[in-house]
């Protein structure tokens, strides 16, 4: 597949937003749902007690937080595996570990090896995170400017696309 079609489809097919921190920044991921789903050793997802609205998911330092519906950010990199494994519901993953930390994981970063030290992984319909200051923000790879608070939901209704790998 040649670079323009690739671009072209992440493009069109991949929905992510991410932010990117330092690694010694904190993070509140409140939720916007009541029923939080997290993907267990197996790849499997389990429904987890106590959610509710407003409920803190995670706090805790954070390298990378990102939202996405599709599995691959691209070029092969499958930066949220989970993601489409319940309809309509979001992958985020939260990665904690340091910069030198991820170089030295950096292959399975990119196959989406699970489970992985210091990844955080849920599929959800809503969450706001906040950051402990403003963060690179980006929707498909586009900046979006700085900010420290993020509301990620889905929208109520639901595109089809085609899937061009599947086609011929």
């Amino acid at each position: 597949m040649n670079a323009g079609i690739q671009k072209c489809r992440m493009a069109v097919l991949l929905v992510v937003a991410v932010a990117t921190l330092r690694g010694d920044e904190a993070l509140d991921l409140r939720l916007l749902d009541f029923t939080v789903i997290a993907v267990d050793d197996h790849g499997q997802p389990v429904r987890v007690p106590g959610g509710g609205r407003g409920a803190v998911l995670y706090r805790g330092p954070t390298s990378v937080c990102g939202v996405a519906t599709t599995a691959e950010w691209g070029f092969g990199f499958r930066a949220f595996p989970f993601a489409g494994l319940i309809p309509r519901r979001f992958c985020v993953r939260i990665y904690a570990g340091g910069a030198l930390e991820a170089t030295m994981r950096m292959g399975q970063l990119w196959r989406g090896a699970h489970p992985l030290v210091k990844m955080h992984t849920w599929l959800l319909t809503g969450c706001k995170a906040t950051f402990s200051r403003p963060v690179p923000f980006q929707i498909g790879g586009d900046r979006m400017g700085m900010r420290s608070e993020i509301e990620y939901g889905l929208a109520s209704q639901q595109v089809d696309v085609l899937d061009w790998r599947r086609v011929g």
